[in-house]
């Protein structure tokens, strides 16, 4: 089964922040919570020009997703193609999770009392459609697609992604 994986090309995106609208939008999340946020990065001076860089901060479904050993209640697996969900039945948000994630990705949900994250938009993908954030990129600069085949593209483009 295809591994998935969502990447970003940072040198392409424009800090427009449509991908946390639409993810919002998609998950009706409430004020606060972001499952893909992006932060700005500098300005920092290049020769004698000023950069801004804009890093799109998402779940990366880690190989072995620390998140998934520290929760007491089991409410997070990994699904078979990768994708890491958590059962909002069983999720008491503990947020021991939030605390294991290097990149803080887990956010508690204050309308739902539990935990959620970037899932890849799993139910799109199970219906044969991409993430909403990859779709509404006006930059194109987000990826999504087997892991293998998005490395693959990532390194002949030299497209750097940060995490």
């Amino acid at each position: 089964m295809a591994q998935y994986k969502l990447a970003v090309d940072v040198e392409r995106c424009i800090g427009c922040h449509s991908c946390e609208v639409a993810c919002k939008q998609e998950f009706n999340l409430p004020v606060g919570p972001q499952w893909i946020r992006v932060i700005k990065v500098g300005p920092r001076k290049i020769g004698k020009k000023l950069k801004m860089d804009f890093v799109p901060i998402f779940c990366k479904h880690c190989e072995k997703p620390p998140c998934i050993k520290v929760c007491p209640e089991n409410a997070l697996r990994k699904r078979p193609d990768g994708i890491v969900l958590v059962d909002k039945e069983k999720c008491t948000g503990c947020q021991l999770c939030i605390d294991a994630c290097p990149i803080n990705a887990p956010q508690l949900n204050p309308d739902e009392g539990v935990v959620g994250f970037c899932n890849f938009c799993a139910h799109r993908i199970d219906d044969g459609l991409e993430p909403i954030c990859k779709i509404v990129c006006p930059a194109r600069c987000i990826y999504f697609g087997d892991v293998n085949e998005i490395n693959k593209m990532m390194q002949e483009k030299k497209v750097k992604d940060l995490f």
